[in-house]
C-alpha cells in the first residue's frame, strides 16, 4: 500500500514541462510514470522476499541482530549484501554467474 502511494505521489509531483513534449501521449505520461515506478518497486519487494525466505531457510531467524533495519525485508537485503561483500572472489564469481547478470 505504501508503495502505490509513493508511486502515485511521484507521478503527481512530476514537473509538467517534462510531461508535455509530445501531444499524442500527454494524457498517458503520468500513468506511465506511475506504472514504471510500481513495476520497479514490485521487482524490488519480490527480490527482498525471496532473499528473506532463502536466508531464513539457510541460517534461521536473524531479525534480532542489532544494527539491522526494523523491516525484515530490508534487513534481509542488508544481510545478503554484507555476506556478498565478505565473500571470497571465487564465491563472488559463482554467485554472479548463477544469480546476477554475467558478462561472458
Amino acid at each position: 500500500v505504501d508503495v502505490s502511494k509513493d508511486c502515485d505521489a511521484l507521478s503527481k509531483g512530476w514537473p509538467d514541462h517534462l510531461l508535455y513534449k509530445q501531444p499524442i501521449s500527454n494524457n498517458f505520461r503520468r500513468n506511465m510514470i506511475f506504472f514504471n515506478c510500481f513495476y520497479k518497486m514490485e521487482h524490488t519487494l519480490c527480490t527482498q522476499f525471496q532473499m528473506l525466505q532463502w536466508l531464513e531457510y539457510a541460517y534461521g531467524d536473524f531479525t534480532g541482530i542489532p544494527g539491522l533495519p526494523e523491516d525484515k525485508y530490508e534487513a534481509a537485503e542488508v544481510v545478503y549484501k554484507a555476506m556478498y561483500a565478505a565473500s571470497t572472489p571465487e564465491a563472488r564469481l559463482a554467485d554472479d554467474f548463477f544469480w546476477q547478470k554475467h558478462h561472458l
